[in-house]
């Protein structure tokens, strides 16, 4: 029938994969920390089968963050044209993670019984602290520089001006190229402007001064 015959497809195409629709590139996660890593891969349920970067969180009340950033509840959701948008969120249990951190040769770590908590988004072309370091463009080009400054002002006013939202953690790490066009990413420390931040702790090194010293007073007692 045709329906058994589509769940047969559906069973080959899904055959292997992580969270039963993610063909993950083999090897260890593309990025590491403390609250999450990601592993680029496939998307073999959505149509085209695109690349995605997988971000495996550990905390569920990250990951629910990370989502209720990007809805920015009140003010309309945030625009894909300055920051990622999530293609899909998924829970994984704990019999899945290990089955997939085994096969891709990392260390199983047994401390979260909840298991995993997933976010897909599309795939960039390269991370700005990637294509700075790699691409020899710091220091070099003019027009290079001004186009990131651009796109990344342009995606800060959309987040403070119009959705009234603080992402927290500008860096190069945190800037994605799609194209031509440099995106920001990561929104789980992000925070509604005048709450306080709920997630992790922005980068030091890119702290404004007097928010630094919020954070040093904070750590001191």
């Amino acid at each position: 029938t045709g329906s058994s015959s589509e769940a047969a497809q559906r069973w080959a195409a899904t055959y292997g994969t992580y969270a039963g629709r993610f063909r993950l590139d083999p090897g260890r996660a593309s990025h590491f920390s403390g609250t999450s890593k990601v592993h680029h891969g496939t998307d073999v349920l959505r149509r085209g089968q695109p690349r995605v970067a997988v971000k495996v969180m550990w905390r569920r009340e990250d990951w629910l963050r990370e989502q209720a950033a990007r809805r920015s509840l009140g003010t309309g959701p945030l625009d894909p044209r300055y920051v990622v948008e999530i293609w899909d969120a998924l829970e994984v249990d704990q019999a899945e993670r290990c089955k997939r951190e085994a096969k891709h040769g990392e260390v199983v770590d047994d401390s979260n019984p909840d298991g995993e908590f997933v976010i897909s988004m599309p795939l960039g072309d390269r991370g700005l602290n990637d294509i700075i370091t790699s691409e020899h463009q710091a220091g070099r080009s003019s027009i290079f520089a001004a186009r990131v400054l651009w796109d990344v002002c342009r995606a800060v006013e959309h987040l403070h001006v119009e959705r009234s939202l603080i992402h927290a953690d500008v860096k190069p790490k945190n800037i994605c190229r799609f194209d031509t066009i440099h995106k920001m990413i990561d929104m789980d420390g992000a925070a509604r402007e005048g709450e306080a931040q709920a997630g992790r702790k922005p980068s030091p090194a890119y702290t404004p001064p007097e928010s630094s010293k919020q954070l040093f007073l904070l750590d001191c007692g």
